[in-house]
Formats: C-alpha cells, structure tokens, sequence
C-alpha cells in the first residue's frame, strides 16, 4: 500500500510553486501503487485562478472526492489535494495497467477544455512538477498520458488538450538535462503565517491598505488581498501566486521611465543622411576623389560619367526616399538616375532620364564603413561601378566586387 506523502517536497524539488489543501495527508484511501501520472484538465470556466479546487477536494453529487492528487492552477501552482487514492481516471488502460486510480496520481490543470490558450506558466510548471514526480519515482517519460490516451473506449475523454507527445518531450528534456531552477516563494493563503506572510503585509500596507503585518495571514490579510488583486487585475481569490505577488510589486515599486534618448549628433561634411528640398550632394568615388557628372543638362538618355571636381551643378544630386524604403537620386533639373531598359544585365551603363518613377530609379545604400556606401540596384541587385578610375569613365552596373571602384562617399553641398 502507499500514500504520496512525499508529494510537497518533490514538487518544491522540481522547482514549482506548491501550496496544500487543509487535510491533504489524509485524504483518499491508501493506493495499490504508484507507477506514474495521468494528466487532466478541469474543463472550469476560464479565467479564475483555481476553480475547480473545492469540487476535486470534495468531489460530486454522483462522484466523492477527492479526484486528483492535485490540482494545477493557472498561474502555475500545484496544490496538493490528497496523499491517497482519487477517482480520477475510470476505466482504462496505459502500458498494461487497468487500475488508474489505484496506481496512477492524477493531475487535474485548471483549462475550460474548449480554446483556452495554456498559459507558459502553467504548461511550463506541468511539465517540471510531472518530470520531478517521474524522477522521485525512478521512471521515464512514458509513464505520463493523458486522461485522453489513457481512457477506453478510446475517445471518452479528450483531456489534456495539449500534444502529449511534445509534453512527453518535454518531461524528457527536463528529466535529462540541468539541475531544476531553485523553488519559488511558497504560495501564500488564509491560515498560513511566518516571515513570507508578514512581507506580503508589509507590501499590502505600502499599496495602501491598512492592515496589521503580524505575520499571521487572516480574513483581514484575505480581504486586502482581494482588493488588491482587483485592482492589478488578477482573479480575486485572496491567494498570493507568482503572478499577484509581482504584479502588487509592480504597482508598489513600478519600473523606473526609460532614459530619454540622447540627442542626435550634429551632422557632419561625409554623414549619410537623408536631406531634402534644394539640399544637394556631391557623390564620390571614395577613393579616386571623382565626382558623378551629367554632361548635356535636360538630355534624356545621357551617361553619366566621372569627372575630376569642378564644383559644376551638374554634378550634384539630391536622395529621394520612395514609400517601399528605396532611394532615388535627381538631378537639380529633375533628371533621375536609371538603368536604361531595366536589362539588369552585368556591364550596363547608367543614364540619367526624366523620372517616371519606375523600378529601373530605385537604389538602395549599402554601408561599408560610416561614411562610405556601395550602391545597389533594387531591381537587379547589381552594384554601381566605376571599372576604370579616370575622367570620363562612364559609370556602370556590375556583380559585386570587394574593390574600391564600387565604394562611394556622399558630401552634402548646398
């Protein structure tokens, strides 16, 4: 014969908040044996804490209690029900055994059973509290299913409404891998006491309820705790879980405002940014010092070539930005850069022609250092080239190349 006496401690082991029901020690008759675990859901109306503890303690009208060992509330904590048998699982059968109730500890997670999302918390908690139990009893993954895989005939029961192949994986992981996390604070109710209950006090005071801070946790700490979880928006059960305790911290000692940001740097000469209106630049091969030209200003189908710096307003361009994030650039008579035909063919000239705003006019800037860029072209995904570093030399498109004749620099002018 056996009882799960040991239940608190291997689930505190497990790194999992735990609570525990009035009476859990002696509840339910002594089990066969304890091979493994059978995992439920409550199927109780979303989204109150732990509904569904006073029936699983008490059982119903036509089913006594206790029905599980325990019972996983949402916000992730296990309250231990019962040491001993509980009318959980019916008949059934998983790896040979028939016996549920008498061999199995079942679990009963709080979930309506029908859409609710289960919550990171409380899945992540089910499978530490299920791989802590699976280790104290020295056995693998395979001795957790579900109700549903569990019940016959098949198709009884869809409980849990997880994968319980994934949970399994899960179970696995943990069972192999790092030590568990250290326990959480301890679960705080009505009829507890000690230094943790005596700081939940302190911290009920600091959010503006006035009650005694004895330590002692009474209706007076209950109806305090209720208020305040109203308030933070948490269910109002009067139980102090993860979720109320940080959020009451929250509201007590709220996260500092982020920093302002810092101001922007003044721009320099050679920064790349975006400027408008009448605003000009001068772009650059980085490292030849030529400048982009267009000869034959109002000329459709003009190349644009490189020439030394005469300062000519021909060679200053102004950066457009189009909705989808690219660049077009423009002459000060609104000529725009282009690809002529949009061939996207290696080698293809650059011309300038009056803007359309069509794809052969978008470019994007690829940063190579903080001042200095390659161009691209959005369409073709080729890079703006000078393949000859001279006077003249038209301007091309080209595969990238890791050289010096695709880098540009940008030199704002006015």
């Amino acid at each position: 014969m056996a009882r799960a006496l040991w239940l608190p401690d291997v689930l505190r082991g497990a790194g999992v908040p735990v609570a525990l029901q009035p009476g859990w020690e002696g509840r339910g008759r002594d089990m066969t044996s304890i091979e493994g675990v059978i995992a439920h859901h409550t199927a109780s109306a979303c989204c109150a804490n732990a509904p569904a503890l006073g029936i699983v303690t008490n059982g119903r009208s036509d089913l006594p209690g206790p029905l599980s060992c325990a019972v996983l509330a949402r916000d992730g904590t296990w309250i231990v029900v019962a040491a001993g048998r509980a009318n959980h699982a019916g008949a059934g059968n998983w790896k040979g055994v028939t016996d549920g109730n008498g061999r199995f500890l079942g679990v009963e997670a709080e979930n309506n059973g029908t859409g609710e999302a289960w919550k990171p918390q409380q899945y992540s908690s089910y499978v530490k509290g299920v791989a802590g139990i699976l280790r104290h009893l020295r056995r693998g993954s395979d001795w957790v299913c579900g109700h549903k895989e569990y019940a016959l005939p098949k198709g009884r029961k869809p409980d849990p409404t997880f994968d319980m192949n994934r949970f399994r994986a899960d179970v696995t992981a943990v069972l192999g891998g790092a030590p568990p996390p250290p326990s959480e604070p301890r679960v705080l109710r009505e009829g507890m006491s000690g230094q943790d209950v005596k700081e939940w006090q302190e911290l009920l005071v600091r959010a503006g309820y006035p009650i005694g801070t004895d330590g002692a946790f009474g209706p007076q700490t209950t109806g305090a705790t209720k208020q305040a979880q109203s308030r933070v928006g948490t269910a109002p059960d009067g139980i102090v879980g993860p979720e109320t305790r940080s959020k009451v911290n929250q509201l007590v000692n709220p996260p500092p405002p982020p920093p302002a940001p810092p101001a922007p740097p003044a721009p320099k000469e050679d920064e790349m940014f975006s400027r408008q209106g009448e605003n000009m630049y001068h772009i650059t091969n980085a490292y030849s010092g030529l400048l982009w030209d267009l000869k034959d200003l109002g000329q459709n189908g003009d190349r644009v070539e490189t020439y030394l710096a005469d300062g000519g307003i021909d060679q200053r361009w102004r950066q457009v930005e189009n909705s989808d994030g690219t660049i077009s650039f423009h002459t000060k008579n609104e000529l725009a850069l282009d690809v002529p035909n949009n061939t996207g063919e290696a080698g293809t000239g650059l011309r300038v022609w009056f803007i359309n705003d069509t794809g052969a006019q978008r470019f994007k800037r690829e940063p190579v250092s903080r001042y200095e860029h390659r161009l691209v072209h959005v369409t073709s995904g080729l890079y703006v080239s000078n393949p000859v570093v001279g006077a003249g030399t038209p301007l091309t498109l080209e595969s990238l190349r890791d050289d010096a004749n695709q880098v540009f620099r940008f030199t704002h002018t006015v």
